[in-house]
């Protein structure tokens, strides 16, 4: 048996990333909407987010800001 960890997903995720990829180069191609996509999509598997010192915890929150629409 192969193991696995973390960085693994199931086929069909990988389809949405794929449909959010495209879509981003089609619409936007700005790196913070990318970045929200890939957040909010995360978020809705339930996958875990990366774990931030200060420094780069004021960061992730700019790119988020920077992505509303």
């Amino acid at each position: 048996i192969r193991g696995g960890d973390s960085r693994m997903t199931f086929q069909p995720v990988m389809n949405e990333i794929l449909d959010i990829i495209i879509k981003w180069v089609a619409d936007s191609q700005n790196p913070f909407d990318i970045y929200r996509a890939f957040f909010d999509l995360n978020e809705k598997y339930g996958y875990g987010h990366e774990e931030y010192d200060k420094s780069a915890l004021s960061i992730s929150k700019a790119m988020m800001e920077l992505s509303k629409k």
